[in-house]
């Protein structure tokens, strides 16, 4: 008798339980989960886009460049000597270019992707 109520109680409260979940709301955060897995899955394609570098760059010249323009810049032989006394617009910028301005809310994906 003891399983027999057991097993009455629980059908009870999985009924209560499972009638409050709206299953149409679930497949709805799931086919916008795939959407925003797609959209993703595109940005991160066209950041892997390869620019044909060759495979013999060396290292090492490439550090003595960038150490060169360096001590460059810090003798004043930099963007200063081109007439600017300040920074250039992309070493300033806080959002990249492609971030849609004013863009803040993450509301729902408004189109399909793929």
């Amino acid at each position: 008798m003891t399983t027999v109520d057991a097993l009455k109680t629980t059908n009870k409260t999985l009924k209560q339980q499972y009638g409050k979940i709206n299953l149409d709301k679930i497949e709805q955060l799931q086919d916008e989960m795939a959407d925003l897995l797609d959209i993703g899955q595109e940005i991160n394609a066209s950041m892997a886009r390869s620019y044909d570098v060759p495979d013999d760059i060396d290292e090492a010249e490439l550090d003595a460049e960038l150490e060169a323009l360096g001590e460059e810049v810090e003798l004043g032989g930099g963007w200063e000597a081109s007439g600017e006394n300040e920074i250039p617009s992309f070493l300033s910028e806080e959002v990249p270019a492609f971030v849609e301005p004013g863009k803040v809310d993450a509301g729902p994906v408004k189109e399909a992707a793929g």
